[in-house]
Formats: structure tokens, C-alpha cells, sequence
């Protein structure tokens, strides 16, 4: 398992590092007097802002010494805050988060939405008190970066070595790299299309109907467009820039925020075809 101490251990050690961000993931009910609602709750340090391009419209973040002292204290999200206080100012207020009291110390600027997660429905909180509110001392992953593509196999070895020797000589963590991630979309990317591609060929065999052709050359090539739209642009941001993970207002890049959108609008297109597909078969089984 992670801890805190490794991600420590890894910003004073991997001199090729940039960032090391220790993260834990959870859920739990926020309230404030009688408005409450479940919301995922993040413990995290002050570089997540940087890292994940996070900005606060009022008040301020997580600061380290929050992280040192273990402070209850929460940044809301905005859809959180609106739907605990409406326009009221939260700062300052005492929420309850799973029955333990957090001080509200900032709101987050409005994100949005980022591969089907809400960024705006999330609190954050300092890492060490998230682990206390969750009843763990290990952590879900720690974000490492480095900012140049070429340093990223040496920067690896770097974790390897630190971590492995933490850990009584044992290789019990896994690295995930953006090159990875690429090729497991482009795997993902491959078998779709072989599936879709393969049902459009055998959907009459197998039924004894014939959906409409139309439809079905429509959905194919909306869904192939719309993939390679998406990941060609993906594959292409992450090897020219190093970009760890892609979110549609990627600010620290602003050189590929068109780019960005682009992919995010061949996502769409994906969908579109599928559903297009979806369609021409359901018509053709109650035709």
C-alpha cells in the first residue's frame, strides 16, 4: 500500500519530479443545518490545484500546514455550495461531513464536467484528516509529474528505486504512465470497433432480419469518425506535451485547448453512433 510518508519520501528523493500528490477518494454525507447530501469527498494536498489545474473563487485551499495539522477544515465544490447555502456565503460556517465537523474555507470556481465526473460536486480536504475521516492510513494514488516526456522512463526508475526500498524490498505498487493509458485506449478503441463492426455483419445472420442500411452505415461511420477524432488527438497531446490526463479545459496547455475541445466534440460523435446503431437494430427486431 501508499502512505504519506511515501509521497514525502518522494518529493524530497525523485529529483525529477515536479509533483507527488497523495490522494484519498471517498464518499460521505455533507449537512448543514437541515440541507444534506452524499458527495465524493477528496483528501489531497495543496499541489492538486496545479496538477489538476483547480481554481478557487473565494476564500483558499488546502494549505500544508492544514495537511500538517491534520485541520478539519473543507473546500466545497460548487454544486455542493450552492445546494447547502444557495447565495449565502459558506465561509466560516461548521458543516457536518459523516458525522465529523469541518470549517468551510474556500469554494472552488466552477469546473464542469470531466470524463462523466462532476468536478463541481466534490469537497476537498486535507489529505491527513481524509485518512482519518475514512479510517485508513494508506492512500488511493499518488500523482507524480514530471514536466518533460523524455525524462519520464528515468523518472520511473527514480520511483521504482525509493518506493521499492520503502517497502522491504518489495515491488508492491503500480506505475501507470500516460503512454499506458494511451495504449489501453487504443486496445479498448480496437476491440469496439471490431465488435461493432462484427455485429454489423452478423446482426441479419443471427436474427433472420435486416435493420435498416441506412442507419447502419450511418452509425458505423459516425462512431469511427468520432474515435478517431478523439483518440488520434489524445494519442497526440500526450506524446507532444506530456499531458497526464485529458480534461476539456486543459489550462495549463492553453496552446491545445481547441485541440482539447475537438476531442471532447469526437467523444459526442462516438455516442451518436452508437446510438444511431442501437437504433437501427431495436427497429429492425419489433419491425
Amino acid at each position: 500500500k501508499l502512505t504519506y510518508d511515501d509521497s514525502l519520501a518522494l518529493r524530497r528523493r525523485a529529483w525529477l519530479l515536479t509533483d507527488a500528490v497523495p490522494l484519498v477518494f471517498g464518499t460521505g454525507k455533507i449537512k448543514y443545518r437541515n440541507m444534506g447530501r452524499d458527495t465524493m469527498v477528496i483528501g489531497t494536498t495543496p499541489e492538486l490545484q496545479r496538477v489538476r489545474s483547480l481554481f478557487i473563487d473565494t476564500g483558499s485551499y488546502v494549505s500544508q500546514g492544514d495537511v500538517d495539522s491534520k485541520a478539519k477544515i473543507v473546500v466545497l465544490g460548487t454544486k455542493v455550495k450552492e445546494e447547502l447555502f444557495g447565495s449565502d456565503n459558506p465561509l466560516g460556517k461548521v458543516v457536518t461531513l459523516s458525522d465529523a465537523r469541518y470549517r468551510v474555507v474556500g469554494v472552488m470556481r466552477k469546473k464542469g464536467t470531466s470524463l462523466g465526473m462532476d468536478i463541481d460536486d466534490i469537497v476537498y480536504v486535507p489529505v491527513t484528516s481524509g485518512q482519518e475521516l475514512f479510517d485508513t492510513d494508506s492512500l488511493f494514488e499518488i500523482i507524480a509529474s514530471t514536466p518533460r516526456a523524455e525524462d519520464v522512463d528515468r523518472t520511473i526508475a527514480q520511483i521504482k528505486d525509493i518506493l521499492i526500498k520503502r517497502h522491504a524490498h518489495k515491488e508492491d505498487f503500480t506505475i501507470q504512465t500516460q503512454g499506458a493509458m494511451l495504449e489501453t485506449m487504443d486496445t479498448i478503441l480496437g476491440v469496439l470497433t471490431a465488435v461493432l463492426g462484427g455485429t454489423y455483419y452478423i446482426f441479419p445472420k443471427m436474427t433472420g432480419r435486416m435493420y435498416n442500411e441506412t442507419l447502419g452505415k450511418l452509425g458505423f461511420w459516425l462512431f469511427f469518425i468520432g474515435a478517431n477524432i478523439t483518440f488520434s488527438l489524445t494519442l497526440y497531446m500526450g506524446a507532444a506535451y506530456g499531458m497526464p490526463r485529458r480534461y476539456y479545459d486543459y489550462e495549463q496547455f492553453p496552446e491545445i485547448e481547441g485541440l482539447q475541445q475537438i476531442a471532447t466534440y469526437g467523444s459526442y460523435i462516438i455516442f451518436l453512433g452508437a446510438v444511431v446503431v442501437l437504433v437501427s437494430w431495436i427497429h429492425a427486431l419489433v419491425a
